[in-house]
């Protein structure tokens, strides 16, 4: 998904998916919306600890 998470195209995707199953939009539903995501670094994934509280060495 773009940076709309599926807001601007929401309608349209509940559309298409509804002509290619022969039902109306309102029988597809609405376009699921996601929650946002960001990309991590690799170095605040390396910084995780493990649990039991030690930090995980690097290899």
């Amino acid at each position: 998904m773009g940076p709309c998470q599926g807001r601007v195209c929401g309608l349209a995707v509940s559309a298409i998916i509804g002509e290619k199953r022969g039902q109306t939009p309102d029988e597809v539903g609405y376009y699921r919306i996601r929650p946002p995501l960001k990309p991590l670094p690799l170095s605040e994934i390396a910084s995780f600890t493990v649990s039991g509280g030690q930090e995980r060495a690097a290899k």
